[in-house]
């Protein structure tokens, strides 16, 4: 992705260097490309560093915190500022950790070499790499941009309720309260939200699973 590639290029556009997070945010927000790259770049290494304590491995620390910047990109039009664009940015990468800590943990763990009592010798054991391909890549990028126009394509209604519930991180609770509605109300504009979305990704023979994870 264009943004990931220019934060780790090291490059720092002075005028951008200069601006404060929220003015960054605004330009971010007109589809300015770097002034985000600038925002995610003043943030990365402190949530890197979150991540890596979770995680105890620092290429997955690093995955995980560009997985969260172009999720960060894709969605940013749900960010509501209720919460600082730090805290948004480090919500996403927390859960992507904790979705990787949850694979971890319901896959088996053997040791990479081992020694049978007949042979003394180290085995090397080959496991196949598990990363996704470059094809992989693509069609989950391409699921998470059509979920995001598929959002923008709802009414207003149901757009605000999915925007407040998954965007900005909110309970059902709080996004019932933001909205003025009943949380009855909110569970079933919510059900039926998600049945558009899936309906519109399905005439586009988007799964609606790489979507959403």
């Amino acid at each position: 992705m264009a943004v990931v590639a220019f934060i780790n290029s090291g490059e720092v556009t002075p005028e951008y260097s200069r601006a404060s997070d929220d003015e960054l945010l605004v330009a971010a927000g007109s589809s300015d490309s770097r002034a985000f790259a600038e925002l995610c770049r003043r943030h990365a290494r402190t949530i890197q560093k979150k991540v890596f304590g979770m995680l105890k491995n620092r290429e997955d620390a690093e995955d995980v915190v560009q997985d969260a910047i172009c999720s960060a990109f894709v969605h940013l039009q749900c960010f509501r500022g209720t919460c600082a664009f730090s805290t948004w940015l480090t919500r996403i990468a927390i859960n992507s950790a904790l979705m990787l800590m949850r694979k971890r943990r319901s896959r088996s763990e053997v040791p990479y070499d081992h020694r049978t009592d007949e042979d003394p010798e180290w085995q090397i054991r080959e496991f196949p790499d598990r990363a996704p391909n470059p094809e992989q890549i693509y069609v989950k990028r391409r699921a998470i941009e059509c979920m995001s126009v598929a959002v923008n394509h709802l009414s207003p209604r149901y757009r605000d309720l999915v925007q407040q519930f998954h965007g900005a991180e909110q309970s059902l609770q709080e996004t019932a309260e933001k909205l003025g509605i009943k949380v009855g109300a909110a569970k079933s504009r919510l059900l039926r939200a998600r049945l558009k979305i899936r309906s519109r990704l399905e005439r586009q023979r988007i799964s609606f699973s790489d979507a959403c994870h």
